[in-house]
């Protein structure tokens, strides 16, 4: 993405809310923006979503840390590109913002394996209490 910005040159880009850029003609405008703005969302989401694979179990967990993300993300680019602050530009702001909207995926994913995991614990029985009971309880022989 730091390629492509150099490649592409600065520009000002003056968006309300980080949404706007996706309907305004900002995107045919400046193409080489337009992906750098992708890839680093691309890079944003698939980092977060790396290192919470190193985390496991736990999926409720996850799930309330993407939500914590993704709510503190999407103010933290709507403050920044309404009061015109520059912690970081606004390509980066952008990619922030829609790379916390990304993760809605694994939100719904995390929430589903946790709501799944605790039905199926709460239904079958533990695996190994049921192997230790059959190995020391032969059944008998009635014959």
């Amino acid at each position: 993405a730091h390629a492509i910005d150099s490649i592409s040159g600065p520009i000002a880009l003056t968006v309300k809310n980080p949404y706007q850029f996706l309907n305004s003609p900002l995107m045919s405008q400046y193409p080489l923006t337009t992906f750098g703005i992708f890839s680093r969302t691309i890079g944003l989401f698939l980092l977060v979503w790396l290192l919470l694979s190193f985390i496991s179990g736990f999926n409720f967990q996850k799930a309330i840390s993407i939500f914590v993300v993704f709510v503190l993300s999407n103010l933290y680019a709507i403050q920044q590109l309404a009061t015109g602050m520059k912690i970081t530009t606004v390509q980066w702001t952008i990619s922030i913002a829609y790379a916390s909207s990304l993760l809605l995926i694994p939100l719904i994913y995390y929430f589903i394996r946790g709501a799944t995991s605790t039905v199926t614990q709460k239904i079958s029985p533990p695996k190994s209490d049921y192997f230790s009971d059959a190995t020391q309880h032969p059944p008998d022989d009635q014959s």
